[in-house]
Parts: C-alpha cells; sequence; structure tokens
C-alpha cells in the first residue's frame, strides 16, 4: 500500500501518476494524500505530474482567502511530497488525548484493510518517554525520540476484524503511572508506539509524539494542568528571504529557538497552518500556540454565505489543520479567522464549527478568533460563541474610538470586552507597530509597545511580581510579529513590523523592550495556585477606570 503525501500546495492542485488522474485538492496550507499503489510503476521510472492554479486574490469570492492579504502569496508545492510505502494493513493514525492530569489518556487508533478480504490483527501499545537531546530535538520522525518505557495501566491490546477494503478504530483509556505533566517551563513528552501484527507477524508500525497536559477556561482565565497560564508571545509569518514559504526544519527549530530566547511562552503561528515541524518543535521547546485557519478579512456576507452553506472550504482547512496537529501538546487554542468585519457568517461558523468538534473530535483546546478591536467593537456578538474571545488591538495606530489613544484606547476597550463578556477569558492576539524598511521608526515601535502592554499589564492574570490577579482576564498578549516579512498589502511588498529584521540577525530596540517585560513573566506565568475568580464587571465601572486600579508599574 502506497500513499502520495503532499505537505503544502497553493492553491488548487490537480495531480496525475503516470499519466493517471489521482484527484484534486483545495486550500493552500494543509495536507491530502492519494493511494498510488495501482498508479505506481517498478519496471521503469515514474513520472508526477502536479499542475498548480494560485487564483489571485480579490479576483473571486469563492477562495480561501478571497481578499489580498498581508502576507506573499507563493505560489506551488510549497511544503515536502514523499511517498509512504506500507503493508496492506496498516495504522493510519492514532489520536492521544489527555483527560486529566493524574496521567488519564484516551488513544484512539485507526487501522486500514486494502486487502479484498476481511482481515483479523492485533494492536498493541506501548508508552515511552521522549528523548530531549538536541540531535533528537531536530528530528521529523517521531520514532527517532523513542527513550525508557513509561509505565502503564489499562487495555494496551486488542484483536480487530476488519472488513475487506475498509476501517477498524479502537478506542482505549490507558493511565501513564506518575505522569510528567508537559508545560512550557518543562516540555515533557511522551511516544506512543502502534503496533500491528497479523499471526504473529509484525504488519506496521507507528509512532507520535504527545504530551500530558489539559488547557481548560474557568471564568476568566485559561488554566494549564489546572493553574492560571498568561500567554506571553509573538507571532510568526512562515517567510523568509531565502527560501520563501518552503523554510527548513533546520531554520523553522532556529526561529523557535529565537521566539524563547525573548522570553516568549505563547506563539500565534500567524494566519494558516505552518509546516507540520513548527508544532512538533513547538512541542520540545516548549511552547503553547494558536494555529489558525487562513479565513482573512471576510468582511462581506456573500463570502460566508458562499461558504458556511455552499462550498465549505473553509470547514474543510479547519479539519485537515486540527486532524494533522491533533497530538501537538503546544497547540492550546484553535483559531477560525482573522479580523473579518461580518458579524453574522462569524457566528454561523463558529456555531457550525463548535458543535462539529464537540460532537465529533472534541480533544479538549480551546476555539477562539482573531477579530478587529474596531470592527465593530468590544460588543462583538460573535465572541459569544468562542472559549476564548480574541480581537487584534491598534488602538491609536489604525483607529482611535475612544479618542484616547494607545494606552487608554486599549485600556477602555479591554474593560468594556470584560463588561460585555465577564465570564470569558480574553486574548490580544495583535499589536504593535512597522519600524519602516529605512528603519526610521525605532523609536516609535518601542512606543507602541510599552504603551499598549501598559494597559494589558494590570488585567493579566498574574501580575510582574508573580502574585495571582483575581482581576486579570487577559490570557494573552501577542506582539506583531518576531520577524520581518513580504506582504502584498504593504507598499514596496514589505512588512517590517518585526523585532528583528528579516535576516533573523538584527534586532530592533523594541525586542529588548519586549524581552525585559517579558521577563517579569517567564518563570512565574504558570503554576499559580488558583486564587477566588473575581470579574471586574461585579465592580462599579468608575472604579475600574481609576488611575489606582492595580498596576505592576507602581
Amino acid at each position: 500500500f502506497v500513499k502520495l503525501n503532499f505537505y503544502a500546495v497553493n492553491y488548487i492542485a490537480d495531480v496525475w501518476l503516470n499519466g493517471k488522474y489521482l484527484g484534486w485538492h483545495e486550500g493552500g496550507f494543509t495536507p491530502f494524500s492519494f493511494n498510488v499503489s495501482s498508479a505506481l510503476r517498478f519496471d521503469s521510472a515514474n513520472v508526477l505530474v502536479v499542475r498548480v492554479d494560485n487564483i489571485p486574490w480579490g479576483s473571486r469570492k469563492d477562495i480561501v482567502p478571497y481578499y489580498t492579504c498581508d502576507w506573499f502569496n507563493y505560489t506551488g508545492i510549497i511544503h515536502d511530497v514523499y511517498l509512504e510505502c506500507s503493508d496492506k494493513i496498516s495504522v493510519t493514525r492514532a489520536d492521544m488525548i489527555t483527560k486529566n492530569i493524574n496521567g488519564l489518556v484516551q488513544a484512539t487508533v485507526v487501522v486500514n484493510n486494502v486487502k479484498h478480504s476481511k482481515e483479523n490483527i492485533d494492536v498493541t501499545l506501548r508508552v515511552y518517554k521522549a528523548k530531549t537531546d538536541s540531535l533528537s530535538l531536530a528530528k521529523e520522525i517521531s520514532a527517532d525520540l523513542v527513550g525508557a518505557e513509561a509505565a502503564i495501566q489499562g487495555v494496551s491490546q486488542q484483536t480487530l476484524s476488519i472488513p475487506a477494503d475498509s476501517v477498524a478504530v479502537w478506542q482505549t483509556q490507558l493511565t501513564i503511572q506518575n505522569p510528567e505533566l508537559w508545560s512550557p517551563k518543562k516540555p515533557i513528552l511522551y511516544i506512543l508506539k502502534v503496533t500491528v501484527s497479523q499471526g504473529g507477524i509484525v504488519k506496521d508500525e507507528f509512532h507520535t509524539q504527545f504530551g500530558v497536559r489539559t488547557i481548560q477556561t474557568l471564568d476568566d482565565k485559561i488554566l494549564l494542568n489546572g493553574k492560571t497560564v498568561f500567554l506571553h508571545g509573538v507571532a510568526r509569518h512562515e517567510d523568509h528571504p531565502n527560501y520563501g514559504r518552503s523554510i527548513p526544519t533546520s531554520v523553522i527549530l532556529s526561529d523557535l529557538k529565537i521566539v524563547k530566547s525573548v522570553n516568549a511562552n505563547y506563539l500565534r503561528s500567524g494566519h494558516y497552518p505552518n509546516h507540520p515541524y513548527t508544532y512538533l518543535a513547538a512541542d520540545r521547546l516548549g511552547l503553547l500556540v494558536m494555529e489558525e485557519i487562513p479565513v482573512w478579512w471576510f468582511d462581506e456576507l456573500q463570502p460566508w454565505k458562499i461558504q458556511n452553506v455552499a462550498r465549505r472550504i473553509h470547514v474543510q482547512m479547519f479539519r485537515e489543520m486540527v486532524f494533522r496537529d491533533r497530538n501537538r501538546s503546544s497547540i492550546a487554542l484553535w483559531s477560525t479567522s482573522n479580523e473579518c468585519k461580518n458579524v453574522e457568517g462569524r457566528i454561523e461558523f463558529l456555531q457550525l464549527l463548535k458543535s462539529e468538534v464537540e460532537s465529533q473530535y472534541p480533544d479538549g483546546r480551546l476555539l477562539t478568533q482573531s477579530a478587529a478591536a474596531d470592527r465593530p467593537g468590544p460588543y462583538d456578538e460573535s465572541q459569544g460563541y468562542c472559549d476564548v474571545a480574541g480581537w487584534t488591538m491598534y488602538f491609536g495606530i489604525f483607529y482611535n474610538q475612544y479618542g484616547l489613544g494607545k494606552y487608554r484606547g486599549t485600556r477602555n476597550f479591554v474593560l468594556d470586552a470584560n463588561d460585555y463578556f465577564p465570564k470569558k477569558p480574553i486574548i490580544d492576539t495583535e499589536f504593535g507597530y512597522w519600524s519602516g524598511e529605512d528603519m526610521s521608526q525605532y523609536a516609535k515601535q518601542v512606543e507602541v509597545f510599552d504603551s499598549t502592554f501598559l494597559a494589558f499589564a494590570p488585567r493579566a492574570p498574574i501580575l510582574a511580581n508573580g502574585t495571582p490577579n483575581p482581576f486579570g482576564f487577559i490570557a494573552g498578549v501577542t506582539w506583531w510579529c518576531i520577524f520581518d516579512w513580504y506582504t502584498h498589502q504593504q507598499a514596496g511588498g514589505f512588512q517590517s513590523m518585526g523585532l528583528i529584521r528579516m535576516n533573523r540577525v538584527d534586532a530592533k530596540p523594541v525586542m529588548n523592550t519586549l524581552k525585559t517585560q517579558y521577563s517579569n513573566y517567564v518563570n512565574r506565568s504558570e503554576y499559580i495556585t488558583e486564587v477566588k475568580q473575581t470579574s471586574l464587571s461585579q465592580l462599579p465601572k468608575a472604579f475600574r477606570l481609576e488611575q489606582n486600579y492595580p498596576n505592576p508599574f507602581n
């Protein structure tokens, strides 16, 4: 049994092998595969043909995204293509979902049988601690990280009967004895090994890395492993001056090490799924992640209707993202869209996804979005359908709704948002400013960070001195971005909002400013003892606007 796997082709791919049409896929950032067992030749060269159509942004409204975006629209085979060969009885996937912090995990194994006869097989599960040395960190294959075996309890062996040309699904619960929990401070991982055998002969082995950790909300807090966590981080566009979007894994790893070096514990991986190694590396380095599909600036109702009712390419993208990265312990938030003005369309989409995830593939992660703070404002009804309310916040830069500038505009917005959603954590999905390609705006970048972060810090769930903040409802903040990137939107095709220039070497003054402020939280942003949850909405608004509101800078 041979599969032809594509990690990403932008935007539509038609695929032929040796003159046989295999099929097509739409969507530039998520994986797809074909069964090529009957199309492969073993007596001569094989000819693979891929036709790519990258429909220009702005030319039609039935693609995702459809509007001209603030990143570069690289065309073609963006990420890896490879053949995967196995027995005709093989493991398709194995999902590991943490049920509690005591080591209880739910394992769901899917075994495929492409034979034309029913087959009986034996499935065995074993769990190992993952290696943590520097060589293992760089590996793409989880099997290369297998270390000492971990003790487990529960049903770890099963005999399955698989119908001809079909699959069998086995779900079981295992308890890892004395589990070590995954967190940004201690990114401890395990490796699940699935062995499929028949008559004592091994037919297939499958490995996947995972961590034991829980993500949930309690009123206006996000809890990691049952404790309040504060996400202080940056975003990253998958872009590079030498490699474009086709970045080698060694450079991806280096990028994420730089993210960690600025005292971030959290990464927003742009507006689209990145190369899958990005999330393997985030697991191993210890970064919590928001991963997103490219539903970008759906401002009108018509494109929403096209997708919500007819095409549903955005649903396909969401499923492909979730099922590709389901075992990544780093991923805490699934994001559904960015800065889409139309509220009605967002509500319909969020309702659809929330219902589907909860009923068909719950994984304990949180559903969010990245709305624009000025479109329509803190009263955005669609946030009520998210687990975490998310907004990009550029007060005093792109808009000034409150007429109060960066600090007071941001402060008043988040207070109003808490009024509307008092039982919901709020995450700032973007704030920042550009340095200019000539680097003439260094001082302005620093001022924007200082002014905006000053509005966030008193509302963080953990104060800079390490004490829990009962009035802290801002679960996370995101500087946009770690590196400069190429874009179709900006004049000259270059965006300079990074902490560091695109060469990954030249840091801007704002980087040290952010690094210093984040240092107050890097060792205090998790494992905080829970305190009674209290919402600011319980206090008179006049009090909340007073200057004596708890401030870590005093």
